[in-house]
């Protein structure tokens, strides 16, 4: 890895390391959805009630809250 090494803190105040998951020539931007190397645009916005509660549930589950 050249240049300093990338950080973030968790929620405990710990750093822990960034780590680059593509191949080095891949421009990476930031706020830019990829699909491998590949920019995209990004999915719809998510309304119907029934997706709504869905991924409401999945994201509780994620974060270890059952909604």
């Amino acid at each position: 890895m050249s240049g300093p090494a990338r950080v973030w803190t968790d929620q405990r105040g710990e750093r822990r390391p960034v780590v680059r998951l593509c191949d080095p020539a891949t421009e990476i931007v930031n706020g830019t959805y990829y699909d491998r190397d590949q920019r995209v645009e990004p999915a719809p916005v998510a309304t119907e009630e029934r997706t709504l509660k869905c991924l409401t549930k999945l994201a509780g589950q994620l974060v270890g809250q059952h909604a």
